[in-house]
């Protein structure tokens, strides 16, 4: 356990503590999370439900801190690896006021996209799931309406949850501009394995950490029709 997380469990028991001690870890892991990106020239944007936990792992058994993940399934908790300034599935605008806009321009910056068809049956089962989403989940048709609710507004104004935002969300500015690289495509493994090779990653997983389901459903024309409708930013940035 980091300072910062004993400062926060102290704080929840009502124990007191030297709070400029917070501000000084917190500016102290963000010199470290700069350095380490600056260095490696890469920072990669984790989409859910993108095959982001297998990606994670891999680079963090390569390169370690910060570019790993905290705890996977199958895995359970990798100490060291991942920086609490940049929890799972940080957007792409805030990871890049965490490593510095100087860094984060002059990295190589990639993320996976999904056909948003088969990302949002993904979602959707892995909220049935876990069902620690906040989303109605009954019926898939009630699983986009609920969704759809929740990317009303600017994304900056909602919580950092899963469900509160759309593929293209992760990956764009304030003003809705991309400001990531590379975008690589769920569906072209090979594309996305090359790079990850170019990288220095070695020994490419063949098998997901993390199960990944939605080409089974089979989507009403009603569904479809929806999908097309909350996702509509998805399909337009990203060709689908």
């Amino acid at each position: 356990m980091n300072y910062l997380e004993l400062a926060l469990v102290n704080a929840q028991k009502g124990i007191q503590g030297p709070i400029s001690h917070i501000g000084v870890s917190i500016g102290l892991e963000q010199l470290q999370v700069s350095k380490a990106v600056a260095e490696k020239g890469f920072w990669f944007v984790d989409i859910p439900r993108t095959s982001s936990s297998s990606i994670q792992y891999m680079m963090g058994r390569q390169f370690g801190f910060p570019f790993g993940k905290a705890w996977i399934p199958e895995k359970g908790d990798i100490e060291g690896l991942s920086s609490n300034l940049l929890p799972p599935h940080t957007l792409a605008y805030q990871a890049r006021e965490v490593v510095g806009r100087e860094v984060w321009q002059s990295a190589n910056t990639f993320s996976v996209v999904r056909d948003p068809y088969t990302w949002s049956v993904s979602l959707w089962g892995y909220a049935r799931t876990i069902n620690n989403l906040g989303l109605k989940i009954d019926t898939f048709e009630l699983f986009l309406q609920s969704m759809q609710s929740r990317l009303v507004g600017a994304k900056e104004q909602r919580e950092l949850f899963p469900s509160n935002f759309s593929q293209s969300d992760y990956l764009t500015d304030h003003q809705g501009s991309l400001i990531v690289n590379k975008i690589f495509k769920f569906e072209d493994r090979d594309s996305i394995n090359e790079h990850l090779n170019s990288l220095g990653v070695e020994n490419i997983l063949t098998d997901k950490l993390v199960a990944s389901s939605g080409n089974e459903y089979v989507m009403t024309d009603r569904e479809r029709s929806l999908v097309r409708n909350v996702f509509a930013k998805d399909f337009e940035y990203f060709s689908y």
